[in-house]
């Protein structure tokens, strides 16, 4: 595995929590579009990795405020995409995300490349077959 990107930022990424509220939207656009060239010139490849990755993950909090960490990685997500460092968010394989108390608010990321391993299912004719008879159906 090696490292793709790297890199810090202050603050976190705006919750992705309660998108039917449009102010959240707006903010969530505009954090994306903001991060993206960041992303981008922090990746200095000229076109996105299309592979596997494992994505970790640190928010550095300053204190003990009440948020879900998982709400936080969609916006993160989205703007590799945006940024051109992924192209798609689907190849994330792994991720590992945490949140320490420290010196913050700081978000770290560390991108690997990953090579996952799939193990062969030796009855996969069967699942085909019951997998076109349900859609026949």
């Amino acid at each position: 595995m090696s490292v793709l990107f790297r890199a810090s930022f202050e603050g976190f990424p705006p919750s992705a929590n309660c998108l039917k509220q449009w102010s959240r939207v707006k903010k969530l656009k505009r954090w994306k579009k903001e991060m993206a060239p960041f992303f981008q010139e922090r990746y200095g490849a000229s076109a996105p990795y299309s592979g596997f990755v494992r994505l970790n993950v640190r928010f550095v909090a300053p204190n003990f405020d009440i948020w879900d960490v998982d709400n936080r990685l969609k916006a993160l997500l989205d703007a590799f995409v945006l940024g051109g460092v992924l192209a798609d968010d689907f190849k994330i394989w792994d991720v590992h995300a945490r949140r320490e108390y420290g010196d913050g608010p700081l978000t770290v990321i560390v991108l690997k490349s990953y090579a996952p391993v799939i193990k062969e299912d030796k009855r996969w004719w069967r699942r085909l077959i019951r997998g076109i008879r349900a859609w026949l159906l």
